[in-house]
């Protein structure tokens, strides 16, 4: 037997409904004469092909595309802007040769040009050691460099010989220095 209330079935020998506890005797229905209530489905989504699927965010995407874009063209404008500034300055290859003027002994040597230290080693006595180094600076224009090299050593104490360059960009120049 149905409940008219909920439309349980129940055995056709019970006095209450077993779902809803209503009272089911004398009801004698076979079928259910309760009513349902339609419910309300969700709106249907319409149909779009594929490839013309609509963005959800709007021009969010667009944005953070552009920003992207400018980030990397920034980015390659620096490195490109840092590795001409690199190349921009000038340089000239010096060749120094030390004469030893020591008769016996073996002497230590420094060679500095402008002051910096470019090279240093040791040459025998009377013998002569050639050490070749690059020079650069920051601009086109010749330069001029005071090359020097200084001994320690080999019974005589410290001794010393400079010489003056105007080097030019791209030139190779040579140094004799006795010490």
């Amino acid at each position: 037997m149905y409940c008219s209330n909920c439309g349980n079935v129940n055995p056709d020998n019970v006095k209450f409904c077993s779902k809803c506890g209503v009272s089911i005797s004398g009801q004698g229905s076979p079928l259910p004469s309760y009513t349902q209530t339609p419910t309300s489905a969700p709106p249907p989504v319409p149909y779009q092909p594929p490839g013309q699927v609509q963005s959800r965010r709007g021009g969010a995407g667009k944005t953070i595309a552009i920003v992207a874009v400018v980030v990397v063209v920034l980015l390659i404008v620096v490195v490109v802007a840092m590795n001409l500034s690199s190349i921009t300055g000038s340089s000239a290859t010096i060749s120094v040769t030390i004469h030893s003027t020591h008769v016996l002994n073996t002497v230590s040597y420094s060679i500095y040009v402008d002051s910096a230290l470019k090279a240093s080693g040791s040459v025998s006595a009377l013998a002569t050691v050639t050490k070749t180094t690059t020079h650069h600076w920051g601009s086109s224009d010749p330069v001029t460099v005071v090359v020097s090299a200084t001994s320690s050593g080999g019974g005589v104490g410290s001794q010393s010989d400079q010489q003056t360059l105007t080097l030019s960009p791209g030139g190779s120049y040579a140094a004799n220095l006795y010490i």
